[in-house]
């Protein structure tokens, strides 16, 4: 805390708000890196061209906007530093690695990467990137929207409003749970998978949508579910449910990964995700399977350049499954509009 107090008045006590570009790598507040020459002031519009780190004290601000560019990337180089955002707009195009952003007011747009020991939300948020981060909490006053990939290693707990229009991975348990004055509401309509435990928390708590819910552990409802869901858990049905669920949900058995393991020797990413007309794996020379949740081989071949046409396929959730020339085997979900 005395890290951001000290940076507030730092940024509080110099001029009017300008637009300051990099012209340079180096450490955030180093007045030469931008132009026109200066310490960025609150309120300022910032452009991030270079490597910039944040160097003994984090960022708040309650006005203005940071964008760190395409191949740019803003960092606390692993010395424990957060973001603190109390209004004004942060986006990435490039890539944001540090401990923590705390969004209290303003707008969050990732298009890039963002890599986070926490995060904490109760603003307006865009992820159509990959963001990971150890725990998320998205509070009662937020509007978070994820059309890319949202990988949370440890717990997920939502508050808001969170629409899921694409991958989201708890690693332990996520909560649909407002705990405060207003309602929780989770729109599935990508895909959830939840390493651990499961649950709609409250009487007046929402989860709905036309996607696909993947659950592990132990499943418990005391709210509302509607919509078309798909929900799989290991028994093909809730494990507690004292709320009400919509007859258009659907209960199965089918896990995220269709019963095929991880070859982490094998490094390639899947793209663009969720997908149109066709993906782009980045590999070559290599056989494949896409398969559907059932476990069914929908598509099968071989790909010279990685490209892969999704023309005949319907719109869903499948597994990519790749067996490269050394015979390794790696997979990964996606999902085609």
């Amino acid at each position: 805390m005395r890290i951001l107090i000290l940076s507030s008045i730092l940024l509080s006590s110099l001029s009017f708000a300008q637009t300051r570009t990099t012209v340079m790598d180096g450490s955030f507040f180093n007045p030469l890196i931008w132009t026109p020459v200066g310490i960025p002031t609150d309120g300022d519009s910032l452009v991030i061209d270079h490597d910039v780190t944040m160097v003994d004290f984090g960022i708040p601000f309650s006005s203005g906007r940071i964008t760190v560019n395409s191949g740019a990337s803003l960092s606390d180089d692993g010395a424990g530093l957060d973001i603190y955002c109390n209004g004004g707009s942060l986006i990435n195009h490039g890539t944001i690695d540090c401990n923590d952003i705390w969004l209290d007011s303003g707008e969050l747009e990732n298009h890039g990467s963002i890599t986070l020991d926490s995060m904490w939300t109760q603003g307006t948020v865009l992820n159509t990137g990959e963001l990971t981060t150890y725990d998320l909490l998205t509070d009662q006053n937020e509007q978070w929207t994820n059309d890319g990939t949202v990988n949370v290693e440890n717990n997920h707990n939502n508050q808001g409003v969170f629409i899921n229009n694409g991958q989201l991975y708890v690693g332990n348990n996520f909560a649909n749970w407002n705990t405060q004055t207003s309602d929780a509401t989770f729109d599935c309509n990508g895909y959830l998978c939840v390493e651990n435990d499961w649950s709609n928390a409250n009487a007046d708590d929402t989860v709905r949508g036309s996607g696909y819910i993947f659950v592990v552990g132990a499943s418990s409802n005391l709210g509302i579910m509607e919509g078309t869901l798909t929900f799989n858990t290991p028994g093909g049905a809730l494990g507690i449910n004292t709320g009400s669920v919509a007859p258009s949900i659907t209960f199965g058995t089918s896990v995220c990964s269709v019963g095929l393991e991880e070859n982490e020797s094998v490094q390639w990413t899947l793209y663009p995700n969720p997908a149109e007309s066709q993906i782009q794996i980045s590999l070559s020379d290599f056989d494949f399977k896409i398969m559907d949740l059932s476990g069914r081989i929908v598509q099968e071949a071989y790909s010279e350049d990685g490209l892969i046409n999704l023309a005949e396929l319907e719109s869903g959730i499948y597994n990519f499954v790749v067996q490269d020339k050394n015979g390794q085997i790696s997979s990964s979900l996606f999902m085609k509009n």
